[in-house]
């Protein structure tokens, strides 16, 4: 062999990956020369005490579980951090109306970065629908509530129902004149908060016109609307007019025309 050469039969390879052939006298086990020492342990990739840092299956299982749970947590949205946006938006919607909000400012009210608004959510439309459709189940489980009380006659539970939506309009009148006035542009505010409500009113009368207490004529989601719409047009109204009756005279009003609607005779 000449000076510079190598030859790589004579190389050993203590840790390299054995591998079995076949020869004449038998099964014959030679070492491979390792491709790589990412994949076998050699020299390079030993610790100091000369063991091989590669981990059993257990330790390798442990360590991938936590790798994928740091992950989850790095690109999981924070639900703490989407209800700071939230609440910035309401506040920033309630100032500027949502046309023009901007989400730059909705982010430095929520103390947080602009790309972090983008892990929650993907335009400030989608926040205020998110903000509609919270508004509108928390009124429509109200209404559910009142609706589990028994010994109740359907004047009382209507003056009930009345009652909770004309209470959730002034709690909450700035949402209320949003979703009425529809100022949020491409969204259809109006559509998107009644549409549960709609649903759960058309329910009602169905089931009231077949237990014989609702005119048998009615269809349910005509009727539905018809209520809702008056129902909330004329609350808007007495928002903007409180000095014109008193709240307890606007409910009796509202009553009355349900009964007219609904009740024969």
């Amino acid at each position: 062999m000449s000076v510079g050469s190598v030859n790589n039969s004579a190389v050993h390879f203590p840790n390299a990956k054995p591998e079995c052939t076949t020869g004449i006298d038998g099964p014959k086990l030679h070492r491979e020369r390792p491709k790589s020492s990412r994949f076998w342990p050699c020299r390079s990739n030993l610790d100091v005490t000369g063991k091989s840092p590669i981990l059993a299956a257990s330790e390798r299982e442990t360590l991938l579980l936590a790798v994928m749970k740091e992950k989850a947590m790095l690109t999981q949205p924070d639900n703490s951090t989407r209800e700071r946006i939230l609440e910035a938006a309401r506040l920033e919607f309630a100032e500027h109306g949502i046309r023009a909000a901007k989400i730059a400012v909705i982010c430095r009210r929520a103390d947080v970065a602009n790309g972090t608004f983008y892990l929650h959510f993907r335009t400030k439309e989608e926040v205020w629908e998110e903000l509609l459709r919270r508004a509108a189940g928390e009124l429509a489980e109200r209404l559910r509530i009142s609706q589990t009380i028994k010994d109740m006659d359907a004047r009382s539970r209507d003056r009930m129902e009345v009652s909770i939506i004309v209470a959730f309009a002034e709690e909450r009148s700035e949402l209320w004149n949003f979703i009425m006035g529809d100022n949020s542009g491409q969204v259809a505010a109006h559509d998107i908060f009644f549409a549960e409500l709609n649903g759960q009113r058309c329910e009602e009368i169905r089931q009231g016109i077949e237990r014989g207490a609702f005119r048998k004529e009615l269809d349910p989601m005509v009727a539905a609307l018809a209520d809702i719409g008056a129902t909330t047009e004329i609350i808007q109204w007495w928002l903007h007019n409180p000095d014109k009756m008193t709240r307890e005279a606007l409910v009796e009003h509202l009553i009355d025309l349900r009964a007219r609607m609904f009740f024969p005779g």
